[in-house]
């Protein structure tokens, strides 16, 4: 029997409902209709005369209704893990015999097999297939997690480490509260030139192919990247160098570059300039060359340069590390670089929620290692000591 337009529109209507509200929509057109209301219902909306009478229930006892859920509540298949218990059972004894940890920390525990190696385990076991869904449903439950060792522990305790914490805090505030510039220098990791795997993935048409072995006599050369990281700015100065060595002239250089092409046009009246750095490399606080470098930056540029050197072991806390280089090392994540030119254009589209803007350029001057310290600046030492923490 065809329907009517009438019936069609309500029949419309109600294929658009969630399931529970259909069920009330039913209950209620029938119960506004005589006797033979329910069978007609049935027939025009499609629904079982069983559903309409159960809607007609349901919206005559309002207060059973709950329109928070589409069915009632302990509907629908049970959890197999819940049948079947030996499934538990079978993953603890599997898992106990992998399970490894910290014996000074209960709850530092580590399993040293994979999903399907445990699953193939529990079928062992078990006489049948276990799906590595439920393992990591149980090893959830046990309190197991997929994580990521965090860098965090030193390699040893320096000598006033706190204090220089402290310290190095103290005069952060002082020349941020008088608008002078603030500077974290460090020199990342060096970079072979080539088709050579870098780790990582980024959006292409196709996969790039490179070299199965990362060998240095095929690289057509390294590159150095150093940082200058402005801290009051939020903004990263980025040197790729093909120098082959590290030095301390090249340290200096990279933040005299930084100085003339941003440092004046930002602190052009500024006389004094703060440089957090690390205890070691060619920025060392032992390095008298370092000091010789820097003294020679100051004569040029007329700064009074004060360095606050980070403790041993603790050159993660340096900001630039953990607010400059990370973007540097995501942006070059899964790409090939031929030239050092290539490096740059990923780094200054780098960008943060926090308004980190970068700049870099490349420098192609050698510098020579193993240079001395000379007579004439052993003689003079112009470099002051602080009172507190000199060192």
């Amino acid at each position: 029997m065809e329907l009517s337009v009438d019936e069609q529109r309500l029949k419309a209507v109600s294929d658009l409902l969630p399931e529970h509200h259909r069920r009330w929509n039913a209950g209620a057109l029938a119960s506004s209709l005589p006797h033979g209301g329910v069978k007609r219902v049935s027939r025009v909306l499609g629904i079982s005369r069983k559903t309409v009478a159960r809607g007609m229930r349901e919206i005559s006892q309002p207060e059973l209704i709950d329109a928070t859920r589409v069915r009632r509540a302990g509907g629908g298949r049970k959890d197999r893990l819940a049948l079947e218990p030996e499934i538990g059972l079978a993953f603890d004894s599997v898992v106990e015999s992998c399970t490894a940890g910290d014996p000074m920390d209960d709850e530092a525990k580590w399993v040293s097999m994979g999903r399907s190696e445990i699953a193939r385990a529990m079928e062992e076991i078990l006489g049948h297939g276990v799906s590595p869904y439920y393992v990591d449903r149980l090893l959830s439950q046990r309190g197991f997690r997929r994580r990521k060792m965090p860098k965090s522990l030193p390699l040893r305790q320096a000598e006033e480490r706190d204090e220089q914490f402290r310290n190095i805090e103290r005069l952060r505030r002082e020349y941020r509260d008088e608008g002078l510039p603030v500077i974290s220098v460090d020199t990342k990791k060096k970079e072979m030139l080539g088709d050579f795997y870098r780790e990582g993935r980024c959006f292409c048409q196709r996969a790039r192919k490179v070299f199965d072995h990362d060998f240095l006599t095929f690289s057509a050369g390294m590159v150095t990247p150093h940082g200058v990281y402005d801290i009051g700015r939020n903004e990263g100065y980025l040197t790729c160098a093909t120098t082959a060595h590290d030095t301390c002239s090249f340290n200096v250089d990279c933040i005299g570059h930084w100085w003339y092409a941003r440092g004046v046009f930002n602190y052009g009246g500024c006389r004094r300039l703060l440089i957090l750095a690390d205890g070691g490399g060619s920025n060392s606080s032992r390095n008298r060359r370092f000091r010789e470098e820097l003294q020679a930056l100051a004569d040029r540029t007329g700064l009074e340069i004060r360095v606050a050197h980070y403790p041993p072991y603790t050159s993660k806390w340096n900001p630039i590390e953990h607010r400059f280089f990370c973007h540097i090392s995501r942006a070059w994540r899964g790409k090939v670089f031929k030239e050092a030119v290539d490096m740059l254009m990923p780094a200054v589209k780098v960008t943060t929620r926090t308004g980190l803007s970068v700049f870099a350029t490349v420098s192609t001057r050698q510098y020579e290692k193993g240079l001395k310290v000379s007579e004439s600046f052993l003689k003079d030492y112009p470099v002051i000591h602080d009172d507190y923490l000199g060192k």
